[in-house]
């Protein structure tokens, strides 16, 4: 997932960055480097993740991704999200948690059930 993901990313920004790169500092070399890292690693980890947990109860998890990178968001670009990323962000994150609810009564009433046939 990560190498593919990797393999069809890079001719995409590319073909983008042929239009604007301009040379980079040192310190942009480290921010990207350090963009890489993390974006490699929270590939790997979100593999090993649904490796080992339902992704009815991964994906909540990761939704919650846009509370904690408002704050990063405000402080590196000074910007906050608009009132639509807002209500988009609650409909998919209520969704998400009614998917989990709905699956968790599910399986528990496949357990009862099994459980009235023995």
């Amino acid at each position: 997932m990560t190498a593919l993901s990797a393999l069809l990313i890079t001719p995409c920004l590319l073909l983008s960055a042929l239009w604007v790169w301009r040379d980079a500092g040192l310190i942009h070399w480290m921010l990207m480097l350090g963009a890489g890292l993390f974006g490699t690693a929270t590939h790997l980890l979100m593999g090993q993740a649904f490796r080992h947990a339902d992704a009815s109860a991964v994906m909540p998890v990761d939704f919650t991704r846009m509370f904690w990178t408002t704050p990063v968001g405000r402080w590196a670009f000074g910007q906050l999200p608009g009132w639509h990323t807002w209500a988009g962000g609650t409909l998919i994150f209520a969704a998400a948690l009614y998917v989990t609810w709905r699956e968790a009564f599910l399986a528990r009433r496949r357990r009862e059930t099994a459980g009235d046939n023995s």
